[in-house]
């Protein structure tokens, strides 16, 4: 585990807010649960370690070894890689039902990223023997994981795509649109101006540029920090036309 105990928010609600494998695999709530014997939920259940985060607790670091599977059970975490630089490009971000770490128990290497908690988040650390166990034991566990890798893989493939595709401002709105609120008021995730800079691969002044624009253009709204998506519709249709140029 990369975090130390002051990272962590040890308390009575932490404990509350925990989902136990069981509930997940009822609930259908995580994909690798799906379908599998309870064989596999008994044994990953008795290992695993629940535990809630704060903002900028590190789950494992770049460059790390060994570990487990990182199921996330609330909250969001940003996946980003840092260059020889000191640069960093944030790869994805991922959310309630995904899973993390898998590099690190399949191919015995080094971790390629480092997995930081965006916003509070319950996270379950489920240990490499136990999955590894738990692969040879159901043939529908082992296919759970590769779906798993699979939507990774898309969602990186997305973000490649948005990078190459997209004018820096048609990233920007791309982003707003992908990370904000199925419900109302449709509010964006609570990225910093940087974490969006770093998503986006562009500049801070780019992003708020294009936030000041759309706010004045109605497609945004702004309250303190937090920004609503107000507009929609208007929104798709810029990043359309980014795509076009």
């Amino acid at each position: 585990m990369g975090t130390s105990g002051s990272d962590v928010l040890k308390s009575a609600e932490a404990c509350q807010a925990c989902h136990s494998c069981w509930l997940c695999h009822a609930g259908r709530k995580a994909e690798l649960l799906q379908e599998v014997t309870p064989g596999v939920v008994e044994a990953l259940e008795k290992g695993r370690i629940s535990r809630l985060y704060s903002r900028g607790s590190v789950l494992y670091h770049q460059g790390s070894r060994g570990g487990g599977i990182f199921c996330i059970s609330s909250g969001l975490i940003k996946v980003y890689r840092t260059d020889a630089a000191g640069r960093v490009q944030i790869v994805r971000l991922a959310g309630p039902g995904e899973f993390l770490g898998f590099r690190r128990i399949f191919s015995k290497q080094a971790s390629s990223n480092t997995a930081q908690v965006v916003s509070p988040a319950v996270v379950c650390q489920l240990p490499g023997p136990a999955v590894l166990a738990s692969l040879a034991a159901d043939p529908q566990f082992a296919q759970n994981i590769l779906g798993a890798q699979a939507h990774a893989l898309e969602k990186t493939e997305t973000h490649l795509m948005r990078l190459v595709g997209l004018s820096s401002p048609g990233r920007v709105a791309s982003l707003m649109l992908e990370y904000s609120a199925e419900t109302p008021p449709y509010a964006l995730a609570p990225l910093t101006r940087e974490e969006m800079a770093q998503l986006a691969g562009t500049s801070i002044e780019s992003v708020s540029r294009v936030i000041h624009e759309k706010a004045r253009q109605g497609s945004l709204r702004l309250r303190g920090r937090s920004i609503y998506v107000e507009d929609r519709p208007a929104l798709e249709k810029f990043v359309a036309n980014e795509y076009r140029r």
